[in-house]
């Protein structure tokens, strides 16, 4: 059964020898969860019927690819779904941000590059899912470390966590901490129960997924970035159930507009409010694919007027190649274009030039030496895809270190 341990707090060594009141020991509560691995629940039919709308929602997106063969959508999708996940946690950019990040690893953005990461480990819940094998709690590892090798915190990247931590209150110690994850001798026992549920074949996908995110979520087995890996364990499970072939359904960003709802279900889960956050997450599913599908209806437009912008190239040219792949790869230079598309090197100069004199693409300042072109439109119209949900624009386009908070998951 659910319980909690009682531990002692005392003061840590940093704290002596300060001008602060030194700290006074005493006993707090740290949370440690049911086992799921083995979990048996029964829906109510509507709450089966919600799971079973969102069910059909991602497979009616996944034959988006089928019906207009544009394949390219699958990555803005994706990396729309790294920025959501990485907005929930505060880190907000742009996707010219981002794109820009993508193209130039070397640039100096460090919230850029952390939300580079989250969508890298994103890639990675994909990939894992590919394979046809047990899924294991290094997998989990590899994600954490894929999320934070290139940032700040790349020494705990694929590390669990060896001391206590908790959510919420002031942050010096958990004596009015909101919540207060396992003791980190549990966690290695529960990641193990965690992943054998992930294995499981039996249970609605999108009912698996709520429960294997909230759970992971609860063991909070990480110094940093359990939300945002959290929140990869979704499409770990749908990808694996077969749920997800293509498109990845933008969950986070639909969550990230009601923060407060979804913090709340997470909680509710935490009390025993099972069903409740299922049919809840089941509602955010269905919302993420549909507009999903609008965002495609959107790109598909999109391209048939840069097509005829650009005075109809032919078929298999550098430049229609270019322009069916310009929602995934938003920025290029003559040699990007080369490796991605596989033509020559005048081939592709003389198409990137054309599609600027076209208005197509617009020419990007890279440095004194170096031209590469941008195809503004594409940010704008996963701009508008969030902020029609109700996610603000990034602050300011320029790279900096400025966050602007938004709740933090539990």
């Amino acid at each position: 059964m659910a319980g909690y341990r009682e531990r002692l707090w005392q003061p840590g060594f940093r704290d002596i020898g300060t001008r602060r009141p030194l700290p006074r020991s005493f006993y707090y509560r740290a949370f440690i969860p049911d086992p799921i691995a083995k979990l048996d629940i029964a829906f109510s039919l509507e709450v089966i019927a919600s799971m079973l709308q969102a069910q059909q929602a991602v497979v009616d997106l996944q034959q988006r690819s089928a019906i207009s063969g544009i394949d390219a959508v699958a990555t803005p999708l994706l990396r729309a779904e790294g920025v959501g996940s990485s907005w929930i946690e505060g880190l907000r950019v742009s996707h010219r941000r981002l794109a820009e990040m993508i193209f130039d690893p070397q640039k100096r953005d460090e919230l850029a590059r952390s939300v580079v990461g989250n969508v890298r480990a994103m890639e990675e819940a994909v990939e894992i899912s590919s394979h046809n094998r047990t899924f294991r709690v290094e997998d989990i590892l590899d994600m954490h470390r894929t999320l934070l090798v290139a940032t700040r915190d790349k020494r705990i990247a694929g590390q669990l966590r060896e001391e206590q931590v908790w959510i919420g209150g002031r942050g010096a110690s958990p004596a009015d901490a909101e919540f207060v994850p396992p003791p980190e001798d549990e966690v290695p026992r529960l990641l193990e129960d965690l992943a054998a549920f992930v294995n499981r074949t039996e249970l609605p996908p999108v009912a698996q997924a709520a429960i294997a995110h909230a759970q992971f979520e609860i063991i909070h087995p990480f110094a940093d970035g359990n939300g945002r890996i959290g929140r990869c364990l979704i499409h770990v499970i749908l990808k694996r159930r077969g749920s997800v072939t293509n498109f990845v359904p933008p969950v986070s960003v639909v969550l990230a507009t009601s923060p407060k709802a979804y913090i709340g279900g997470l909680t509710g889960y935490r009390l025993g409010r099972i069903a409740d956050w299922c049919a809840m997450f089941a509602g955010a599913v269905g919302a993420a694919c549909r507009r999903a599908s609008l965002l495609a209806d959107s790109f598909l437009a999109a391209e048939s007027r840069w097509h005829v912008q650009a005075g109809r190239p032919r078929k298999g040219s550098a430049a229609s190649k270019i322009l069916a792949g310009m929602p995934a790869h938003p920025i290029l230079d003559v040699n990007a274009a080369m490796d991605i598309y596989g033509v020559s090197n005048s081939g592709a100069r003389q198409a990137l030039n054309a599609l600027e004199e076209a208005a197509v693409m617009k020419n990007l300042s890279v440095s004194r030496y170096k031209r590469a072109w941008a195809a503004t439109e594409v940010f704008d119209l996963l701009n508008r895809f969030e902020q029609e949900l109700g996610i603000p624009e990034d602050p300011q386009e320029s790279p900096d270190l400025r966050r602007r908070r938004a709740p933090r998951s539990a």
